[in-house]
Parts: C-alpha cells; structure tokens; sequence
C-alpha cells in the first residue's frame, strides 16, 4: 500500500518543503517622516507616522537557495497631518481623515542567498491613489530594501540614504543554528528636490523563528 504527501501551501498554512527547513519570518517597521511642496501657488507641509508588521513563511529549497511565501501584514498607529498655506503665508484646512486615506502596505518580494547572507527583498508604498503624471505628490516614496535599486533607476532609493543601511540581510548560519533570531535595522533617508522635500527614518526588526515540518493527516492522500 502506497502512500503519497500531497502537502499544498493553501490547504496546511505552511510552505510545501523540499529539505524539511522552514522558517517563520517577521518584519516589524516604524517609520516617521515629512514632505513638503509647491502646487497651484500653494506650500504643503505633511508629517507622518505609521507601524506596520508583515509576516510571511520561508523554506529552504534542495540547491540550498530560499523561497518566502508572505502571509500577511498587521497595520497600527497611522498618524498623517498635512496643512497648506497660500503665497502670503495664510493656513487652509486640511482634511482632517487623512491618516484613513494614506495606508501604506508592505510588499515583501523574495529573499536572495549571497556571500552566506540571506537579503530580504520589500517595499512599503501608499494603498492610497497617487495623484496623476505633472503632480509633484507623484514623487514621493516610503522606505524599500536595497535591493530595490536594481529596478528603482528613476528614483535611486540607495543613494539618498544619508544615515545607517537598508541593505535588510542576515547570516544564513544563524538562523539555521538558532531557534530565533532578531536582527535590527535603522536608516534614515532624504531627497530635495525643487519642488519636492521628502525624508523620513525608520527602525527595522527582522525575526527568524525555526519550525518543524507540519504535515496534517488531512493532507495525506491514498492511492
């Protein structure tokens, strides 16, 4: 009697693993920052502040490389303020249910094995509309990884962090020898341009929790 594992990532909750290694993995940021512009004679002045958690599964594959399933992101603690003045200096009111409208998200992309570190992939962007194309809204950015520089050319994320490194990475033998890992991160990051200010810093916690392979006896298949 032959039986065979038919183990799907949608139906245990965990990633299907060709080594038995996986991993739960945990990205918790803070992040605070300011932008200021010019648009129809008007100066905007915004600040903000968010927390967010984005958790996702990690398994290692027979070449030794990995492969991350994201699971989802917990969002707390938006605060966003915007105020406008006109030429002469003079305040105008500003929505006061901004911090509703700008949710950010952070979309974790892969994980990348080099030199005997592992890189983590990400980039945290506005759920919100971005306004059209001659909006100078249009350039604003929230924190990404470095490996984001590759396809970022336009933007060149890397280059204006000023402070500390988004280089999101960790020796692969230690979360293959420790039940938990914690690795933190912090950068600060500032671009000015003539019509656009926008800086912000960020704190950064990665977490590498080791499980064991779950395999469930519904997953089992009888042939």
């Amino acid at each position: 009697m032959l039986f065979i594992v038919s183990l799907s990532w949608a139906q245990s909750g965990q990633p299907v693993t060709e080594t038995g290694l996986w991993w739960e993995v945990q990205l918790f940021m803070t992040v605070s920052g300011s932008y200021r512009y010019n648009y129809n004679n008007d100066t905007i002045t915004g600040e903000y502040s968010f927390k967010i958690l984005s958790t996702a599964s990690m398994e290692q594959d027979n070449s030794g490389d990995y492969i991350l399933y994201p699971a989802g992101e917990q969002i707390s603690v938006i605060n966003w303020k915007e105020r406008s003045a006109d030429k002469e200096g003079d305040f105008k009111a500003t929505p006061t249910d901004l911090a509703k409208a700008m949710t950010p998200g952070m979309q974790l992309n892969y994980v990348l094995k080099e030199n005997r570190k592992v890189y983590f992939d990400f980039v945290v962007f506005l759920k919100a509309p971005i306004p059209d194309n001659g909006h100078p809204f249009k350039q604003f950015l929230l924190p990404r990884s470095a490996l984001n520089q590759s396809i970022d050319r336009e933007n060149k994320y890397n280059k204006n962090v000023r402070k500390g490194s988004n280089a999101v990475q960790i020796a692969e033998k230690l979360f293959l020898k420790q039940v938990e890992t914690v690795k933190s991160f912090n950068w600060h990051w500032q671009r000015e341009k003539p019509d656009f200010f926008n800086s912000h810093s960020v704190a950064l916690e990665l977490k590498i929790i080791k499980k064991s392979p779950f395999i469930s006896s519904r997953d089992y298949r009888r042939v």
